[in-house]
């Protein structure tokens, strides 16, 4: 039986997310303001700090309340630009 096709799918909907931020980067005219972020050594570890932060807040609350908790929003990049 074939594989049926879905389009819920994680992975294509985490390509599709990441191809239409691109192009909507390419679209604003913002390219320039990505590479410069993403050369930024102080941004790229502040955002890597905020994420292991999201990270420690929702295994701190896993545990104590439970595992009912909502999936946390990893930033990137695309979130400020």
């Amino acid at each position: 039986m074939p594989k049926k096709k879905t389009y819920l799918d994680s992975n294509s909907l985490i390509n599709e997310s990441f191809l239409s931020d691109l192009a909507n980067v390419i679209k604003s005219g913002k390219l320039k303001l990505l590479k410069k972020a993403a050369k930024d050594r102080k941004f790229k570890k502040a955002l890597s700090d905020l994420n292991k932060a999201t990270d420690d807040l929702q295994a701190l609350y896993n545990k104590k309340y439970g595992s009912d908790a909502p999936k946390l929003h990893k930033f990137s990049i695309f979130d400020y630009i």
